[in-house]
Protein backbone atom coordinates (compact mmCIF):
# COMPACT_ATOMS: atom_id res chain seq x y z
CA UNK A 1 0.00 0.00 0.00
CA UNK A 2 1.30 3.49 -0.86
CA UNK A 3 1.92 6.27 2.46
CA UNK A 4 0.65 9.77 1.44
CA UNK A 5 3.88 10.89 -0.07
CA UNK A 6 3.53 8.24 -2.73
CA UNK A 7 -0.14 8.86 -3.44
CA UNK A 8 1.09 12.12 -3.73
CA UNK A 9 3.45 11.77 -6.92
CA UNK A 10 1.11 9.49 -8.19
CA UNK A 11 -1.68 11.68 -8.29
CA UNK A 12 0.73 14.76 -10.18
CA UNK A 13 1.07 14.25 -13.48
CA UNK A 14 2.74 17.43 -15.21
CA UNK A 15 4.32 17.35 -18.98
CA UNK A 16 7.42 18.45 -17.89
CA UNK A 17 8.59 16.35 -15.66
CA UNK A 18 7.75 13.23 -18.02
CA UNK A 19 9.51 15.07 -20.17
CA UNK A 20 12.64 14.55 -18.22
CA UNK A 21 11.92 10.48 -18.48
CA UNK A 22 11.49 10.70 -22.01
CA UNK A 23 14.67 12.56 -22.66
CA UNK A 24 16.41 11.30 -19.55
CA UNK A 25 19.48 10.51 -21.72
CA UNK A 26 19.93 14.05 -22.84
CA UNK A 27 20.19 14.68 -19.18
CA UNK A 28 22.21 12.29 -18.47
CA UNK A 29 24.59 13.85 -21.41
CA UNK A 30 24.20 17.20 -20.15
CA UNK A 31 25.10 16.24 -16.12
CA UNK A 32 28.22 13.82 -17.76
CA UNK A 33 29.11 16.90 -20.09
CA UNK A 34 29.42 18.85 -17.06
CA UNK A 35 32.16 16.68 -15.21
CA UNK A 36 33.97 16.20 -18.10
CA UNK A 37 33.97 19.69 -18.70
CA UNK A 38 35.12 20.15 -15.15
CA UNK A 39 38.11 17.88 -15.66
CA UNK A 40 41.41 19.47 -16.27
CA UNK A 41 44.05 16.57 -14.80
CA UNK A 42 45.81 18.72 -12.46
CA UNK A 43 45.31 18.22 -8.26
CA UNK A 44 43.51 20.67 -6.50
CA UNK A 45 45.76 20.73 -3.41
CA UNK A 46 44.64 20.42 0.29
CA UNK A 47 45.37 19.42 3.50
CA UNK A 48 43.11 16.49 3.39
CA UNK A 49 44.19 15.41 -0.05
CA UNK A 50 47.98 15.67 0.76
CA UNK A 51 47.14 13.86 3.72
CA UNK A 52 45.25 10.95 1.97
CA UNK A 53 48.10 10.97 -0.87
CA UNK A 54 51.07 11.08 1.56
CA UNK A 55 49.51 8.14 3.50
CA UNK A 56 48.98 6.13 -0.19
CA UNK A 57 52.77 7.05 -1.03
CA UNK A 58 53.91 5.37 2.26
CA UNK A 59 51.58 2.32 1.87
CA UNK A 60 52.82 1.84 -2.16
CA UNK A 61 56.61 2.26 -1.15
CA UNK A 62 55.98 -0.65 2.14
CA UNK A 63 56.09 1.97 4.79
CA UNK A 64 52.76 1.11 6.45
CA UNK A 65 50.41 3.53 7.11
CA UNK A 66 52.34 6.39 7.88
CA UNK A 67 52.28 10.43 7.30
CA UNK A 68 55.54 12.61 7.42
CA UNK A 69 57.14 9.26 9.02
CA UNK A 70 54.45 8.48 11.73
CA UNK A 71 51.53 5.97 12.06
CA UNK A 72 48.50 8.35 11.21
CA UNK A 73 45.53 8.16 13.04
CA UNK A 74 43.60 10.77 11.25
CA UNK A 75 42.41 9.18 7.64
CA UNK A 76 40.55 6.31 7.34
CA UNK A 77 42.08 3.21 5.28
CA UNK A 78 39.58 3.42 1.84
CA UNK A 79 41.40 6.57 0.06
CA UNK A 80 44.67 5.76 1.01
CA UNK A 81 44.77 2.47 0.02
CA UNK A 82 42.63 2.67 -3.62
CA UNK A 83 46.10 5.59 -4.14
CA UNK A 84 48.53 3.42 -3.40
CA UNK A 85 47.00 0.30 -5.59
CA UNK A 86 46.71 3.20 -8.25
CA UNK A 87 50.47 4.23 -7.50
CA UNK A 88 51.68 0.86 -7.89
CA UNK A 89 50.55 0.40 -11.63
CA UNK A 90 50.36 4.16 -13.09
CA UNK A 91 53.04 5.70 -10.60
CA UNK A 92 52.69 9.12 -8.57
CA UNK A 93 50.59 10.90 -10.39
CA UNK A 94 47.12 12.39 -9.68
CA UNK A 95 45.56 11.64 -13.41
CA UNK A 96 44.15 7.74 -12.54
CA UNK A 97 42.39 8.98 -9.06
CA UNK A 98 40.73 11.73 -10.84
CA UNK A 99 39.46 9.76 -13.18
CA UNK A 100 38.03 7.38 -11.05
CA UNK A 101 36.33 10.15 -9.22
CA UNK A 102 34.80 10.90 -12.33
CA UNK A 103 33.82 7.64 -13.23
CA UNK A 104 32.72 7.20 -9.50
CA UNK A 105 30.28 10.58 -9.64
CA UNK A 106 28.78 9.27 -13.04
CA UNK A 107 27.92 5.67 -11.76
CA UNK A 108 26.39 7.07 -8.48
CA UNK A 109 24.38 9.03 -10.12
CA UNK A 110 22.51 6.26 -12.44
CA UNK A 111 22.53 4.06 -9.61
CA UNK A 112 20.51 7.15 -7.71
CA UNK A 113 17.57 6.73 -10.20
CA UNK A 114 17.81 2.88 -9.93
CA UNK A 115 17.32 3.57 -5.93
CA UNK A 116 14.70 6.06 -6.43
CA UNK A 117 12.39 4.33 -8.75
CA UNK A 118 11.70 1.55 -6.26
CA UNK A 119 9.73 3.74 -4.29
CA UNK A 120 8.47 6.51 -6.55
CA UNK A 121 7.87 7.24 -9.87
CA UNK A 122 10.72 7.83 -12.58
CA UNK A 123 10.30 11.54 -13.05
CA UNK A 124 10.74 11.78 -9.25
CA UNK A 125 13.97 10.07 -9.75
CA UNK A 126 14.86 12.05 -12.60
CA UNK A 127 14.85 15.37 -10.51
CA UNK A 128 16.92 13.73 -7.67
CA UNK A 129 19.54 12.62 -9.93
CA UNK A 130 19.06 16.23 -12.23
CA UNK A 131 19.53 18.49 -8.64
CA UNK A 132 21.96 15.97 -7.09
CA UNK A 133 24.08 16.17 -10.55
CA UNK A 134 23.61 19.74 -10.58
CA UNK A 135 24.85 20.05 -7.11
CA UNK A 136 28.28 22.38 -6.25
CA UNK A 137 29.49 20.38 -4.09
CA UNK A 138 28.66 16.69 -6.12
CA UNK A 139 30.47 18.51 -9.41
CA UNK A 140 33.31 19.86 -7.21
CA UNK A 141 34.23 16.83 -4.96
CA UNK A 142 34.27 15.12 -8.56
CA UNK A 143 37.71 16.63 -8.63
CA UNK A 144 38.95 16.34 -5.24
CA UNK A 145 41.06 13.68 -3.87
CA UNK A 146 38.49 13.10 -0.99
CA UNK A 147 36.57 11.00 0.56
CA UNK A 148 33.32 12.81 0.54
CA UNK A 149 31.98 11.17 -3.21
CA UNK A 150 33.44 7.79 -2.62
CA UNK A 151 31.22 7.49 0.29
CA UNK A 152 28.68 8.96 -1.15
CA UNK A 153 29.08 5.72 -3.80
CA UNK A 154 28.95 3.80 -0.92
CA UNK A 155 25.95 4.86 1.21
CA UNK A 156 23.60 4.45 -2.38
CA UNK A 157 25.01 1.34 -2.93
CA UNK A 158 24.15 0.11 0.14
CA UNK A 159 20.81 1.48 0.35
CA UNK A 160 20.24 0.24 -3.38
CA UNK A 161 21.28 -3.25 -1.76
CA UNK A 162 18.50 -2.93 0.51
CA UNK A 163 15.77 -2.00 -1.09
CA UNK A 164 16.63 -4.66 -3.61
CA UNK A 165 17.13 -7.00 -0.63
CA UNK A 166 13.49 -5.78 1.19
CA UNK A 167 11.74 -5.75 -1.73
CA UNK A 168 13.19 -9.49 -3.52
CA UNK A 169 14.30 -7.35 -6.43
CA UNK A 170 16.49 -10.02 -8.54
CA UNK A 171 18.96 -12.66 -6.87
CA UNK A 172 19.20 -12.85 -3.28
CA UNK A 173 23.30 -12.70 -3.58
CA UNK A 174 23.23 -9.73 -5.55
CA UNK A 175 21.36 -8.02 -3.36
CA UNK A 176 23.97 -8.96 -0.66
CA UNK A 177 26.79 -8.27 -2.32
CA UNK A 178 25.66 -4.63 -3.19
CA UNK A 179 24.71 -4.21 0.05
CA UNK A 180 27.49 -5.04 1.66
CA UNK A 181 30.20 -3.56 -0.82
CA UNK A 182 28.47 -0.43 -0.04
CA UNK A 183 28.45 -0.98 3.76
CA UNK A 184 32.59 -1.92 3.50
CA UNK A 185 32.85 1.36 1.42
CA UNK A 186 31.21 3.47 3.37
CA UNK A 187 32.80 2.81 6.60
CA UNK A 188 36.54 2.82 5.15
CA UNK A 189 36.23 6.35 4.08
CA UNK A 190 34.80 8.39 6.94
CA UNK A 191 34.03 8.62 10.51
CA UNK A 192 30.35 9.66 9.41
CA UNK A 193 29.46 6.40 8.67
CA UNK A 194 29.03 6.03 12.49
CA UNK A 195 25.85 8.23 11.83
CA UNK A 196 24.83 6.17 9.12
CA UNK A 197 25.43 2.66 10.98
CA UNK A 198 23.88 3.90 14.23
CA UNK A 199 20.52 4.94 12.49
CA UNK A 200 20.42 1.46 9.72
CA UNK A 201 21.39 -0.05 13.52
CA UNK A 202 18.33 1.32 15.28
CA UNK A 203 16.10 0.94 12.34
CA UNK A 204 17.29 -3.35 12.07
CA UNK A 205 16.79 -3.68 15.79
CA UNK A 206 13.49 -2.26 15.89
CA UNK A 207 12.53 -4.06 12.76
CA UNK A 208 13.45 -7.20 14.35
CA UNK A 209 11.35 -6.22 17.69
CA UNK A 210 8.60 -4.94 15.78
CA UNK A 211 4.94 -7.47 16.33
CA UNK A 212 3.68 -6.78 13.14
CA UNK A 213 6.16 -7.72 11.10
CA UNK A 214 6.35 -11.33 9.07
CA UNK A 215 8.82 -14.00 9.61
CA UNK A 216 10.52 -13.04 6.09
CA UNK A 217 10.52 -9.31 7.00
CA UNK A 218 12.39 -9.80 9.89
CA UNK A 219 15.05 -12.28 8.42
CA UNK A 220 15.68 -9.04 6.16
CA UNK A 221 16.29 -7.09 8.99
CA UNK A 222 18.85 -9.33 10.90
CA UNK A 223 20.35 -10.07 7.79
CA UNK A 224 20.77 -6.04 7.19
CA UNK A 225 21.82 -5.90 11.17
CA UNK A 226 24.08 -8.99 10.86
CA UNK A 227 26.06 -7.21 7.83
CA UNK A 228 26.09 -3.58 9.68
CA UNK A 229 27.81 -5.83 12.68
CA UNK A 230 30.43 -7.69 10.88
CA UNK A 231 31.35 -4.52 8.56
CA UNK A 232 31.74 -2.53 12.23
CA UNK A 233 33.73 -5.86 13.41
CA UNK A 234 35.79 -6.07 10.65
CA UNK A 235 36.74 -2.58 11.10
CA UNK A 236 37.59 -2.51 14.67
CA UNK A 237 39.68 -5.59 14.56
CA UNK A 238 41.94 -4.03 11.53
CA UNK A 239 41.90 -1.05 13.37
CA UNK A 240 43.15 -2.67 16.62
CA UNK A 241 45.49 -4.73 14.50
CA UNK A 242 46.95 -2.10 12.93
CA UNK A 243 47.44 0.39 16.21
CA UNK A 244 45.83 3.03 14.49
CA UNK A 245 42.97 3.30 17.13
CA UNK A 246 41.09 5.73 14.62
CA UNK A 247 37.77 4.69 16.19
CA UNK A 248 38.78 4.22 19.39
CA UNK A 249 41.14 7.43 20.02
CA UNK A 250 41.52 8.82 16.70
CA UNK A 251 41.67 12.18 15.56
CA UNK A 252 37.89 12.65 14.71
CA UNK A 253 36.51 10.94 17.90
CA UNK A 254 39.13 13.69 20.14
CA UNK A 255 38.09 16.38 17.91
CA UNK A 256 34.38 15.98 18.84
CA UNK A 257 34.92 14.50 22.25
CA UNK A 258 36.74 18.00 22.17
CA UNK A 259 33.85 19.90 20.71
CA UNK A 260 31.24 18.55 23.06
CA UNK A 261 33.42 19.48 26.46
CA UNK A 262 33.48 22.68 24.68
CA UNK A 263 30.16 23.10 24.11
CA UNK A 264 28.76 22.29 27.52
CA UNK A 265 31.65 23.88 29.63
CA UNK A 266 31.16 27.84 27.09
CA UNK A 267 28.14 27.86 26.14
CA UNK A 268 28.78 30.92 24.63
CA UNK A 269 30.67 29.73 22.05
CA UNK A 270 28.13 28.04 20.12
CA UNK A 271 27.71 29.04 16.72
CA UNK A 272 24.61 29.96 16.03
CA UNK A 273 25.01 30.06 12.21
CA UNK A 274 25.23 25.91 12.13
CA UNK A 275 22.49 25.50 14.41
CA UNK A 276 20.24 28.12 12.65
CA UNK A 277 21.39 25.70 9.91
CA UNK A 278 24.19 27.70 7.34
CA UNK A 279 26.15 25.13 6.70
CA UNK A 280 23.25 22.81 5.81
CA UNK A 281 21.92 25.43 3.26
CA UNK A 282 24.96 25.88 1.87
CA UNK A 283 25.51 22.22 0.87
CA UNK A 284 22.02 22.31 -0.57
CA UNK A 285 21.76 25.85 -2.29
CA UNK A 286 25.32 26.68 -2.45
CA UNK A 287 24.37 30.27 -0.95
CA UNK A 288 23.59 31.82 2.20
CA UNK A 289 19.76 31.27 2.40
CA UNK A 290 17.50 32.16 5.65
CA UNK A 291 16.92 29.88 8.31
CA UNK A 292 13.36 28.97 6.76
CA UNK A 293 15.02 26.56 3.91
CA UNK A 294 17.34 24.83 6.43
CA UNK A 295 13.49 24.14 8.17
CA UNK A 296 12.03 23.45 4.75
CA UNK A 297 14.93 20.73 4.09
CA UNK A 298 14.63 19.11 7.26
CA UNK A 299 10.60 18.83 7.27
CA UNK A 300 10.97 17.37 3.74
CA UNK A 301 13.85 14.97 5.75
CA UNK A 302 10.76 14.70 8.09
CA UNK A 303 8.62 13.50 4.80
CA UNK A 304 10.88 11.05 4.08
CA UNK A 305 11.62 9.58 6.95
CA UNK A 306 7.69 8.33 7.51
CA UNK A 307 8.05 6.58 4.42
CA UNK A 308 11.77 4.90 4.75
CA UNK A 309 13.28 5.48 8.05
CA UNK A 310 16.48 3.94 6.06
CA UNK A 311 17.00 6.28 4.07
CA UNK A 312 15.29 10.08 6.39
CA UNK A 313 16.90 9.30 9.37
CA UNK A 314 20.80 9.40 8.75
CA UNK A 315 19.67 13.10 7.57
CA UNK A 316 17.86 13.77 11.17
CA UNK A 317 21.09 12.50 13.00
CA UNK A 318 23.56 13.96 10.68
CA UNK A 319 22.19 17.33 11.66
CA UNK A 320 22.51 17.30 15.43
CA UNK A 321 26.25 15.64 15.42
CA UNK A 322 27.54 18.36 13.15
CA UNK A 323 25.82 21.09 15.80
CA UNK A 324 27.61 19.22 18.30
CA UNK A 325 31.20 18.19 16.52
CA UNK A 326 32.52 20.12 13.45
CA UNK A 327 30.76 21.20 10.52
CA UNK A 328 31.45 21.60 6.84
CA UNK A 329 28.90 21.80 3.78
CA UNK A 330 30.76 19.19 2.08
CA UNK A 331 29.76 16.58 4.90
CA UNK A 332 26.05 16.52 4.01
CA UNK A 333 27.10 15.20 0.35
CA UNK A 334 26.58 11.86 2.03
CA UNK A 335 23.09 12.42 2.26
CA UNK A 336 22.43 14.76 -0.69
CA UNK A 337 19.84 12.19 -2.76
CA UNK A 338 18.06 11.89 0.44
CA UNK A 339 17.99 15.67 0.98
CA UNK A 340 16.95 16.20 -2.85
CA UNK A 341 13.93 13.57 -2.64
CA UNK A 342 12.66 14.75 0.74
CA UNK A 343 13.10 18.24 -1.09
CA UNK A 344 10.89 16.91 -3.97
CA UNK A 345 8.33 15.34 -1.87
CA UNK A 346 7.92 18.62 0.31
CA UNK A 347 7.16 20.45 -3.21
CA UNK A 348 4.33 18.15 -4.41
CA UNK A 349 2.61 18.29 -1.07
CA UNK A 350 2.89 22.19 -1.93
CA UNK A 351 2.16 21.76 -5.57
CA UNK A 352 -1.27 19.96 -4.74
CA UNK A 353 -2.44 22.51 -2.62
CA UNK A 354 -2.60 24.61 -5.48
CA UNK A 355 -4.86 24.97 -8.92
CA UNK A 356 -4.33 22.49 -11.58
CA UNK A 357 -3.36 25.32 -14.01
CA UNK A 358 -0.73 26.65 -11.70
CA UNK A 359 0.94 23.12 -10.20
CA UNK A 360 3.61 22.57 -13.21
CA UNK A 361 4.83 26.38 -12.31
CA UNK A 362 4.69 25.11 -9.03
CA UNK A 363 7.02 23.02 -9.07
CA UNK A 364 9.15 24.02 -10.91
CA UNK A 365 9.88 26.98 -9.07
CA UNK A 366 10.41 25.03 -6.33
CA UNK A 367 13.01 22.43 -8.40
CA UNK A 368 14.78 24.92 -10.29
CA UNK A 369 15.59 27.60 -7.54
CA UNK A 370 18.49 25.20 -6.04
CA UNK A 371 19.43 24.20 -9.37
CA UNK A 372 19.68 28.11 -10.67
CA UNK A 373 21.75 28.88 -7.55
CA UNK A 374 23.86 26.16 -7.56
CA UNK A 375 24.82 26.30 -11.94
CA UNK A 376 26.23 29.77 -11.46
CA UNK A 377 28.40 28.37 -8.80
CA UNK A 378 29.06 25.16 -10.98
CA UNK A 379 30.13 27.85 -13.96
CA UNK A 380 32.56 29.71 -11.96
CA UNK A 381 34.49 26.30 -10.84
CA UNK A 382 34.41 25.52 -14.51
CA UNK A 383 36.13 28.43 -15.47
CA UNK A 384 38.51 27.87 -12.61
CA UNK A 385 39.29 24.06 -13.88
CA UNK A 386 39.71 25.16 -17.22
CA UNK A 387 42.68 28.02 -15.59
CA UNK A 388 44.80 25.09 -16.62
CA UNK A 389 44.39 25.59 -20.87
CA UNK A 390 46.33 28.96 -20.40
CA UNK A 391 49.55 26.83 -20.65
CA UNK A 392 48.73 26.87 -24.13
CA UNK A 393 49.47 29.98 -24.68
CA UNK A 394 52.54 30.16 -22.11
CA UNK A 395 55.64 28.72 -21.43
CA UNK A 396 53.62 27.49 -18.32
CA UNK A 397 52.93 23.71 -17.17
CA UNK A 398 48.94 23.39 -16.64
CA UNK A 399 49.49 22.73 -13.15
CA UNK A 400 51.33 26.30 -12.87
CA UNK A 401 48.84 28.26 -15.02
CA UNK A 402 46.04 26.55 -12.70
CA UNK A 403 47.70 27.21 -9.43
CA UNK A 404 48.27 30.91 -10.26
CA UNK A 405 44.63 31.85 -9.22
CA UNK A 406 44.07 28.64 -7.19
CA UNK A 407 43.54 29.68 -3.66
CA UNK A 408 43.89 33.52 -4.22
CA UNK A 409 47.48 32.26 -5.51
CA UNK A 410 48.35 30.90 -2.23
CA UNK A 411 49.91 27.68 -4.06
CA UNK A 412 53.39 28.65 -6.12
CA UNK A 413 54.31 30.23 -2.82
CA UNK A 414 53.97 26.86 -0.57
CA UNK A 415 55.55 24.95 -3.56
CA UNK A 416 58.71 27.01 -3.07
CA UNK A 417 58.64 26.81 0.43
CA UNK A 418 58.08 23.15 0.37
CA UNK A 419 61.23 23.14 -1.98
CA UNK A 420 63.13 24.96 0.35
CA UNK A 421 62.83 22.66 3.07
CA UNK A 422 63.83 20.04 0.86
CA UNK A 423 67.12 21.49 -0.08
CA UNK A 424 67.59 22.58 3.47
CA UNK A 425 66.81 19.98 5.63
CA UNK A 426 67.73 16.22 5.98
CA UNK A 427 65.27 13.33 6.71
CA UNK A 428 66.45 13.27 10.31
CA UNK A 429 65.28 17.03 11.07
CA UNK A 430 61.94 17.50 11.69
CA UNK A 431 60.13 21.04 10.76
CA UNK A 432 57.22 23.22 12.35
CA UNK A 433 55.36 25.10 9.45
CA UNK A 434 51.50 26.21 8.74
CA UNK A 435 49.64 23.99 5.94
CA UNK A 436 51.69 20.63 7.49
CA UNK A 437 49.86 18.26 5.53
CA UNK A 438 50.60 20.08 2.40
CA UNK A 439 54.32 21.04 2.87
CA UNK A 440 54.87 17.19 4.49
CA UNK A 441 53.81 15.69 1.34
CA UNK A 442 55.73 18.16 -0.93
CA UNK A 443 58.45 18.50 0.80
CA UNK A 444 58.88 14.55 1.80
CA UNK A 445 60.25 15.49 5.32
CA UNK A 446 59.15 15.15 8.71
CA UNK A 447 56.71 18.78 9.01
CA UNK A 448 54.64 19.00 12.41
CA UNK A 449 52.11 21.71 13.03
CA UNK A 450 49.85 23.06 15.97
CA UNK A 451 47.76 20.07 16.21
CA UNK A 452 51.18 17.42 16.39
CA UNK A 453 52.86 19.90 19.55
CA UNK A 454 49.55 20.99 21.42
CA UNK A 455 47.03 18.66 20.92
CA UNK A 456 45.50 18.28 24.64
CA UNK A 457 48.16 20.69 26.18
CA UNK A 458 47.03 22.72 28.76
CA UNK A 459 47.25 26.50 27.75
CA UNK A 460 49.57 27.40 30.22
CA UNK A 461 51.69 24.43 29.35
CA UNK A 462 52.11 25.44 25.20
CA UNK A 463 55.83 27.40 25.91
CA UNK A 464 56.82 24.01 27.87
CA UNK A 465 54.98 21.79 24.99
CA UNK A 466 57.44 23.70 22.28
CA UNK A 467 60.37 23.10 24.90
CA UNK A 468 59.92 19.47 25.21
CA UNK A 469 59.82 18.97 21.50
CA UNK A 470 63.07 18.55 19.66
CA UNK A 471 61.17 20.43 16.69
CA UNK A 472 63.90 23.50 16.21
CA UNK A 473 63.21 24.09 12.77
CA UNK A 474 60.44 26.86 12.02
CA UNK A 475 58.91 28.53 8.56
CA UNK A 476 58.55 31.53 9.51
CA UNK A 477 57.19 34.64 10.08
CA UNK A 478 53.89 34.31 12.35
CA UNK A 479 51.66 35.53 10.08
CA UNK A 480 51.75 32.41 8.20
CA UNK A 481 49.91 30.62 11.24
CA UNK A 482 47.31 33.02 11.24
CA UNK A 483 44.27 30.84 9.74
CA UNK A 484 44.76 27.22 10.24
CA UNK A 485 47.42 27.12 13.68
CA UNK A 486 46.14 30.81 15.41
CA UNK A 487 48.28 29.24 18.98
CA UNK A 488 51.08 28.73 17.19
CA UNK A 489 50.87 32.15 15.71
CA UNK A 490 50.57 33.68 18.93
CA UNK A 491 53.10 31.71 20.50
CA UNK A 492 55.71 33.36 17.73
CA UNK A 493 54.43 36.54 18.57
CA UNK A 494 54.82 36.68 22.01
CA UNK A 495 58.21 35.49 21.04
CA UNK A 496 58.33 31.97 22.79
CA UNK A 497 59.59 30.84 19.19
CA UNK A 498 62.43 33.27 18.67
CA UNK A 499 64.70 32.71 15.55
CA UNK A 500 68.37 32.75 15.84
CA UNK A 501 69.81 31.94 12.02
CA UNK A 502 68.15 31.65 8.86
CA UNK A 503 68.62 28.87 6.40
CA UNK A 504 67.46 30.48 3.70
CA UNK A 505 64.25 32.30 2.18
CA UNK A 506 61.49 32.59 -0.12
CA UNK A 507 60.03 35.70 -1.01
CA UNK A 508 58.53 36.74 2.90
CA UNK A 509 58.87 33.11 4.10
CA UNK A 510 62.08 31.41 5.50
CA UNK A 511 63.46 28.76 7.49
CA UNK A 512 64.71 29.77 11.00
CA UNK A 513 66.66 27.90 13.65
CA UNK A 514 64.95 28.67 16.45
CA UNK A 515 65.43 28.43 20.36
CA UNK A 516 61.86 28.42 22.53
CA UNK A 517 61.80 30.86 25.39
CA UNK A 518 59.27 29.13 28.73
CA UNK A 519 58.42 32.39 30.37
CA UNK A 520 57.62 32.14 34.47
CA UNK A 521 54.16 32.40 35.15
CA UNK A 522 51.43 32.82 32.56
CA UNK A 523 53.14 33.40 28.86
CA UNK A 524 50.32 34.96 27.77
CA UNK A 525 51.25 38.18 30.20
CA UNK A 526 54.72 37.61 29.25
CA UNK A 527 56.87 41.06 27.54
CA UNK A 528 59.44 39.91 25.43
CA UNK A 529 62.38 42.02 25.69
CA UNK A 530 62.82 44.83 23.02
CA UNK A 531 64.64 43.54 19.63
CA UNK A 532 68.13 44.55 18.85
CA UNK A 533 68.67 46.64 15.82
CA UNK A 534 70.39 45.32 13.32
CA UNK A 535 73.37 48.09 12.58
Amino acid sequence: MLDASDRDTERLRLGWCEGLVRYRRVVYAVLFAVLLISFNGVWRIGLDSALYRGIGHSIAAGEGFKFAGDLDTHAYPGLPLVLAGLERVFGQTVVPVLLLMVMLAGVTLRMIESLVKLRYPQWVAMLVVLGVGLNGWFVKQGHEVMTDLPFLFGVVAALLGWEWLRQDRGPRWRALLMLGLGLIVAASMRPTFWVMAGAWGLICVMGLLHPARSGKRRRVYGIGLLLLIVTAGLFAVLDTMSQRYTFYDGVYLRDLRDSIRMRFEERSNLDWGVILGRDLNHAFFMQAMLPVSAVMLLAGAVMLTRRSAMWGLPVLLLYPVTLLGSSEPRYYLMVMPMLWLGWVLLGVKITLKTGPRWQGYVLAVVVLLPVLLNVGRIGSFVIEQRRADMALWTDQTRAEAFYEKYREGSIPELIEVAKLIRETTNETETIVAPRRNILAYLSGRRVIGERQLLAGVDVLDHPLALERNDARLYVLPAGLYDERDPLLSRLIRKRIVVAEKVRGRVGEHYLGEVRIVVPEGDWRDYTPPPRRERK
